[in-house]
C-alpha cells in the first residue's frame, strides 16, 4: 500500500476524508501525540499496545480501536505485527436532503467516543482487508471500489459504536437545533491552536452568530470559549516539556503566545506549577 493515501468520500450531506499509513511489520512506538481527525487501528495478527492519558489498551488479533480527535495517546507495536492505520474527519457538505439528515447522524455517534476498543471487529477487518487488497492492485474501476469498501467500512463503524452508546440517548448535549458542534469546535480550535483565534473565527467557521457559539461552548464544555482554547494549549505544551528541549519562549510561540510571560502565567494558573516544575517531574 502507497504510503498516506488519500481518499474523499460523500454519504449524504457528509464529507469523509480518508488518509491510511503504509503497512510496515517492524516494531515501533511512538510518541505522545493527538490527532485532529479520527484514528482507526485494526490488527490482523499480532499486537499494538495504546496508552491514553487514563487507561492503558491492547488490541489483539482481529481488533479493532478507534480513538478520537485530541486524545493523546501513544502506541506501542510488536514485532511481526500486521496492522493498518486509518485516519479520517468528515464535515457537512451542501444542504439536507430528503428525510436522512447523514452527518448530524454521524456526528451524533462518532462524537460520543474518546478511546473505544470495538467489540464486533468482524466486518471492519473484511472491509480493511479489501480495502488493502484493492489499493494494492491495478484492477479496473479503482476509484470507485475504494469509495464503495471506504462507505461500507464508515457504516459499519457507526453500527458498531452505535450499539454501545448507552441506552439513554439523549445524554448528549444537543443544540438547540438537534445538531452537537463539539466535534466541530475540537477540530477548529486544535487545528488552529497557534492562531489567535476568537470566537468570531468559530462563528464564520459554523454559520453563526458569536453569541450563539458561546452558549454552545457554555452548555457544551461549561466553560467559556477563552478557557477551552486555553486548556487545549496547555496539553500540547505539556507534550512538548515532556519530549523536546525547546526553551519557554519556544513552547510559547508554538502554541500561540506572544510572550513567555504570557505563557507561564496560563500553564501556572491551569496546572499549578511552573513548566519548568512540570518539565522536572515528567523526566524522573
Amino acid at each position: 500500500m502507497s504510503e498516506f493515501q488519500e481518499t474523499e468520500l460523500i454519504l449524504g450531506n457528509a464529507k469523509f476524508r480518508f488518509t491510511t499509513d503504509a503497512f510496515s511489520g517492524r516494531p515501533s512506538r511512538s510518541k505522545v501525540h493527538a490527532h485532529t481527525n479520527y484514528e482507526l487501528f485494526f490488527v490482523w495478527n499480532g499486537k499494538v499496545t495504546i496508552r491514553t492519558e487514563s487507561e492503558t489498551f491492547i488490541i489483539d488479533k482481529n481488533q479493532a480501536m478507534i480513538i478520537a480527535p485530541t486524545q493523546y495517546h501513544q502506541s506501542f507495536t510488536e514485532n511481526n505485527t500486521k496492522k493498518i492505520n486509518m485516519y479520517f474527519a468528515f464535515s457537512r457538505t451542501g444542504k439536507q436532503r430528503g428525510c436522512e439528515d447523514t452527518y448530524s447522524e454521524f456526528e451524533r455517534v462518532f462524537s460520543r467516543i474518546s478511546a473505544n476498543i470495538l467489540h464486533d471487529a468482524s466486518a471492519v477487518g473484511y472491509y480493511l482487508n479489501q480495502f488493502s487488497e484493492i489499493s494494492d492492485s491495478e484492477c479496473f474501476g479503482k476509484k470507485d471500489r475504494i469509495c464503495y469498501i471506504l462507505s461500507a467500512l464508515t457504516f459499519s463503524l457507526y453500527d458498531s459504536l452505535n450499539r454501545q452508546l448507552p441506552d439513554k440517548e439523549h445524554t448528549a448535549i444537543i443544540s438547540k437545533s438537534g445538531r452537537n458542534y463539539s466535534y466541530e469546535i475540537d477540530s477548529l480550535i486544535a487545528q488552529n491552536l497557534t492562531d489567535d483565534i476568537d470566537l468570531d473565527f468559530i462563528a464564520n467557521r459554523l454559520c453563526l452568530s458569536p453569541k450563539r457559539v458561546a452558549v454552545i461552548i457554555k452548555s457544551l464544555y461549561g466553560k467559556s470559549f477563552r478557557t477551552v482554547k486555553t486548556e487545549m494549549r496547555i496539553q500540547l505544551a505539556k507534550q512538548l516539556l515532556r519530549e523536546t528541549n525547546l526553551t519557554l519562549s519556544q513552547v510559547a510561540s508554538r502554541i500561540g503566545y506572544n510572550s513567555a510571560r504570557g505563557f507561564l502565567s496560563a500553564f501556572s494558573k491551569t496546572t499549578k506549577m511552573t513548566p519548568g516544575e512540570y518539565r522536572s517531574r515528567s523526566k524522573k
